[in-house]
């Protein structure tokens, strides 16, 4: 489960409440890591997006609601069979 949000202070600490994850180096890569030093914060934004699974065209749109000030929650290999 990962946290993305505009402000990595407000991601940090949101993660940090809920035992969830922020996108980073693990799930960018090494590679992606070091560009977004390089990037402006949407571009890095849409990247962590992409490197999470999501078409380019979703990055976008998920980039313009956390400009809106939402929070993204992103579920990776979530149970397929959730009975107990």
């Amino acid at each position: 489960m990962y946290i993305i949000t505009h402000d990595k202070e407000r991601t940090n600490r949101l993660a940090d409440e809920a035992d969830a994850n922020t996108a980073g180096a693990k799930e960018q890569g090494i590679g992606e890591s070091i560009k977004n030093v390089f990037r402006k914060q949407g571009d890095e934004l849409r990247a962590k997006f992409q490197e999470l699974g999501y078409t380019e065209a979703k990055a976008e749109e998920l980039e313009d609601k956390l400009d809106d000030g939402k929070v993204i929650l992103v579920v990776k290999d979530a149970p397929t069979d959730l009975s107990l």
